[in-house]
């Protein structure tokens, strides 16, 4: 399906918006139902009637460049149980990177894809951090990742071990 590839390109490079359900069709490119090619027929409608919305950029006078993050989790899909990943970066006003992909872990709770989620999240707040670094805004201050689930937050601040967090791999803790 050369459309969904170059769907995927669009999403990957200018669209943020619909990364998330570009990803899930992705999932049928073996065998799509009339169901998925409606859907993709609903993203070009959906594109054709926002292509005129851009994402934009503040200037900060005097200010040193920062960014903040938002992350998220959808939980073991109903095909294949793997859970998706999703986060975006914003700085200026503007979004400045994003993801949304399946994990390769497979989760066995909701609060361990969130917490995957918090992992690669973090994995991108460093890359952006040295990018940031590099180009001569050094980032003073800790980056703010927003995230919604108080068992992966209570993880994150506390990783000793845990009963339910004993199966987790070790990398995932250094956030």
């Amino acid at each position: 399906m050369q459309l969904l590839g170059e769907l995927q390109f669009i999403a990957n490079a200018m669209w943020p918006d619909i990364a998330f359900v570009i990803n899930q069709l992705a999932s049928y490119i073996a065998n799509p139902s009339l169901q998925h090619m409606t859907a993709l027929k609903r993203i070009l409608w959906y594109l054709s009637e926002t292509h005129e919305y851009e994402i934009t950029y503040k200037n900060i006078p005097d200010a040193t460049p920062k960014f903040k993050g938002y992350a998220d989790a959808a939980f073991a899909d109903r095909e294949d149980f793997k859970s998706t990943t999703g986060y975006v970066f914003v700085a200026a006003g503007g979004v400045i990177t994003w993801k949304s992909n399946k994990q390769l872990l497979m989760a066995q709770s909701s609060t361990k894809a969130k917490y995957i989620t918090f992992w690669e999240a973090g994995k991108e707040t460093l890359w952006l951090r040295n990018f940031y670094y590099k180009l001569g805004f050094e980032q003073n201050l800790p980056t703010l990742i927003f995230f919604d689930n108080t068992g992966a937050i209570e993880i994150a601040k506390n990783p000793l071990y845990h009963k339910r967090t004993k199966h987790m791999d070790i990398k995932l803790h250094w956030v």
